[in-house]
């Protein structure tokens, strides 16, 4: 819930319409800036995802999901 709330907290006031690629982006950036590490930033992605692949899925206007066009971090396990 911690990583949805960030989320809200930070984009709460964003119409999902207008809300994109760029903004993933941007959000994306100030975790990493913020000093989480790139499999954390991961996490905070795949909630979105999930909350983005719901809402279009109860509500009609929203038509993909646009995180197919975000790169994840790479993590290594070594």
């Amino acid at each position: 819930m911690k990583l949805l709330a960030w989320w809200v907290n930070h984009y709460g006031a964003e119409k999902v319409l207008g809300f994109g690629v760029v903004k993933l982006r941007e959000g994306r950036d100030l975790l990493r800036a913020g000093g989480r590490q790139p499999g954390t930033v991961n996490r905070f992605l795949s909630v979105l995802r999930s909350a983005w692949t719901w809402g279009a899925g109860a509500a009609s206007g929203i038509s993909g999901n646009p995180q197919c066009n975000l790169r994840r971090f790479r993590v290594s396990f070594s």
